[in-house]
């Protein structure tokens, strides 16, 4: 009888939740259409006007149709996106706008990936060289902040901000010590020396191959960076390492003093400068267009020409996973099926790819490249790299005619290793629960999680890691026209940044995403086109709801490069504990700027 209640008590409360749940969508839905109906267009441009191109809105490869944004209204938290692409040409045709004069660069609280930051300082260079101004502001500058910024004509601070000029960091969270602790056994398989993925549980701290490859990309990343600072602030490179290692910015006095920084101000003391600026006395309102605004009005004003022909640009960001895709994640199949309909598309012409993933699932991957491989036998394609395309995500990008990266960006990690977790002592000696098995043949518990492989197991996938390795390496020499020994040699897992991968040949030359496609434009010989986008995602209504409620933000392009924070790591870390079972072709760990 007990049990009767206790289902009824449980179906009653199920049907109540549901009842909740279906008034909040109801309510969410109807709430869309009267904002739909009550949405004001953007706001018009004055004369003599500056854009605002506030950090606090992310600015991320592509923006998601989200059927629900009015929802964003509601959640102050989440400031409105910006499309790369759209900023770039936002900026580009402000160049040409008589009404334009200038643009503010507000850094405060921005967290701007290195490689989508170098595509928008080149495009402020750009700007800048037609005559018109750029100006920076913050509260407080990171060294990836200060990068963007100090293409500017003038770069301002708060009084009581803060210069963070250090160099990069990466921590790296080492699980050895912590499975034993918990009785989880890991049971590991790889080919590569580099390939690091699997060290965390293997080892207790770094090896010396490991931290040779992240000391070399961290190197090289923070080489580049301080290139271009130096050239823009005409302040040595041998200066800024020294300041870096004494720590001399900290404070925004010494900023100034040493010349990273021309003034220190407030907000309001920076409007007095626009307004000056701008031709109007100090004390007057600056007249300001918010880049959100400006977008938005372009879009409005762009006349699409339906009949030039069309340039597709596929956006493949996330872990490579096996089925179709959803938000934030490459689904081998679901991708694969886009590629094949592209190839039979007569109005698409050429094709860009531009992949942000770290890698993943290796027979994904492979049915990627498959799907693309016969895409390019009759298309042009061009792959623009982001902020990652390594391992499987370099995998699909080896058969393009074309593969484009920025300096920053994270390639390579060409291996394959196999992950099998056990938990069998956690269950029995930690947790007191015996679990015992029935099976029909020798080996039907193949990657059980509660016993270890066997010798034979442990030999059958390594021959699958030796066989899929043979096959990526003969992939990457097919695309990239090289041998499969030269291959091998800047393999073994090991990872690039774009800059020292050009020289080895796994990427033609460094770039962003309109670079790619103006070359994709080229390769089909076509003057007038427009752009189409892909695959077609859209943020489900309950998504959203869940997403607002929850504040769950689960991007990827939330992990920058290249150093990891404490907490990152170890949120890292127990998301490998779950995350890494089969074979896979995957960068050993995300990086974040610190």
């Amino acid at each position: 009888m007990k049990a009767f209640f206790q289902t009824v008590l449980a179906v009653i409360v199920g049907f109540f939740l549901v009842q909740i749940l279906l008034v909040l969508l109801l309510v969410a839905m109807v709430g869309g259409i009267v904002a739909s109906m009550e949405e004001e267009p953007p706001a018009p441009v004055e004369e003599s006007t500056v854009l605002c191109l506030d950090l606090q809105h992310p600015i991320v490869d592509r923006v998601v149709e989200k059927p629900l944004d009015m929802l964003r209204e509601l959640d102050s938290s989440e400031p409105e996106p910006l499309g790369l692409y759209d900023v770039l040409e936002a900026i580009s045709k402000a160049k040409e706008d008589g009404r334009v004069v200038g643009i503010v660069l507000q850094a405060s609280g921005g967290r701007v990936p290195l490689s989508i930051a170098g595509e928008l300082r080149e495009e402020l260079a750009a700007f800048r060289e037609s005559g018109k101004f750029v100006y920076a502001y913050s509260d407080g500058y990171s060294a990836a902040d200060y990068y963007l910024a100090s293409v500017a004509d003038s770069v301002f601070i708060h009084p009581m901000g803060s210069f963070q000029w250090k160099g990069f960091t990466s921590t790296v969270p080492y699980l050895k010590d912590a499975c034993a602790q918990f009785g989880i056994e890991p049971q590991v398989i790889r080919h590569g020396k580099y390939k690091s993925a699997v060290e965390p549980f293997l080892d207790s701290q770094m090896s010396e191959a490991n931290r040779q490859q992240i000391t070399k990309f961290l190197g090289s990343m923070w080489g580049n960076l301080v290139d271009e600072v130096s050239a823009s602030r005409r302040i040595s490179t041998e200066a800024l390492n020294r300041y870096a290692d004494k720590l001399v910015f900290l404070l925004p006095e010494k900023a100034l003093e040493k010349g990273l920084v021309d003034a220190l101000m407030y907000e309001d003391q920076l409007d007095s400068v626009v307004c000056v600026a701008e031709g109007k006395a100090y004390d007057e309102r600056p007249s300001v267009t918010k880049m959100t605004d400006y977008v938005a009005g372009m879009q409005l004003d762009k006349a699409i020409d339906f009949d030039a022909e069309k340039i597709a640009v596929v956006y493949a960001q996330g872990d490579i996973k096996d089925g179709k895709e959803v938000r934030e994640e490459i689904g081998g199949a679901g991708f694969a099926r886009v590629f094949d309909k592209l190839r039979e598309d007569e109005a698409v012409k050429a094709v860009v790819l531009r992949i942000n993933s770290p890698g993943g699932s290796a027979l994904a991957s492979e049915k990627m490249y498959r799907s693309l491989a016969r895409l390019k036998a009759k298309k042009p394609v061009v792959v623009s790299m982001g902020a990652y395309a390594a391992s499987g995500g370099y995998y699909m990008a080896a058969p393009a005619d074309r593969i484009i990266a920025s300096p920053f960006t994270i390639t390579g990690s060409i291996g394959v290793f196999g992950m099998y977790l056990t938990f069998g002592k956690l269950t029995k000696e930690k947790l007191h629960i015996n679990m015992e098995t029935v099976s029909t043949n020798a080996h039907s518990d193949l990657g059980s999680l509660f016993r270890p492989l066997d010798a034979k197991e442990r030999e059958v996938i390594q021959n699958s890691i030796e066989h899929t390795y043979d096959v990526f390496l003969r992939r990457v020499a097919s695309g990239r026209d090289m041998t499969v020994g030269r291959v091998d040699e800047i393999a073994q897992g090991r990872v690039w940044t774009g800059e020292d991968a050009k020289p080895l040949g796994l990427v033609d030359e460094l770039g962003g995403l309109r670079d790619a496609i103006a070359a994709a434009a080229e390769a089909a010989e076509l003057e007038n086109y427009r752009l189409s986008t892909y695959p077609r995602i859209k943020q489900e209504p309950y998504e959203k709801i869940m997403e607002m409620f929850l504040k769950t933000k689960t991007s990827l392009l939330e992990h920058y490069i290249p150093g990891v924070s404490e907490e990152e790591a170890f949120r890292q870390g127990v998301e490998m504990l779950v995350s890494k079972r089969g074979i896979r072709a995957e960068l050993p760990v995300r990086y974040e700027v610190k």
